[in-house]
C-alpha cells in the first residue's frame, strides 16, 4: 500500500459529493 492514499481517483467518489466528504473524514481518522 502506498502512503499517498490521499490521492484517490476522483472518479471513484465523484458520483456522490456527500460520500466524498465522508471519505475525507474517514481518511482523517485513519491518518491519526
Amino acid at each position: 500500500q502506498t502512503e499517498n492514499e490521499e490521492e484517490v481517483p476522483e472518479n471513484t467518489f465523484s458520483m456522490d459529493p456527500q460520500l466524498e466528504r465522508q471519505v475525507e473524514t474517514i481518511r482523517n481518522l485513519v491518518d491519526s
